[in-house]
């Protein structure tokens, strides 16, 4: 199971819920970190961080956590289904996270790969 959203901008509150509910439907559990588009340095510098700091909270390897732009979602994504044996991904509904528009492109990615996509509210106004 991958999560896939942007956890510098979701709550720690979201993140127990979205780890527990993964934790339920998979064995192995996984993080994308998704980045907005044209991330700033500094921006990066601190998605890389609490990306750290979730994989060590979680006991996740350090090569099952991921960060990524629009630019880098084709072959991340391909590399985690196939390689990872990821088969199934929880992320942000398009609608909830507009700035973040590879959200969208998730379904249409994973979906020829043989990977099931949940799209869930991840709204950081929303607990």
């Amino acid at each position: 199971m991958l999560l896939a959203t942007d956890f510098c901008t979701t709550t720690d509150h979201y993140h127990r819920r979205i780890i527990a509910l993964a934790g339920r439907l998979a064995s192995q559990v996984s993080l994308l970190q998704l980045e907005p588009d044209a991330a700033e340095d500094a921006e990066a510098a601190s998605s890389s961080i609490l990306l750290d700091g979730l994989s060590q909270r979680l006991s996740l390897s350090p090569t099952l956590c991921w960060l990524s732009d629009v630019n880098g979602l084709s072959p991340l994504l391909y590399r985690a289904i196939i390689d990872h044996g990821v088969d199934a991904i929880i992320t942000g509904a398009p609608a909830s996270r507009p700035a973040l528009s590879h959200c969208s492109h998730i379904a249409s990615l994973a979906g020829p790969l043989g990977c099931r996509v949940i799209l869930i509210n991840d709204d950081p106004d929303r607990d």
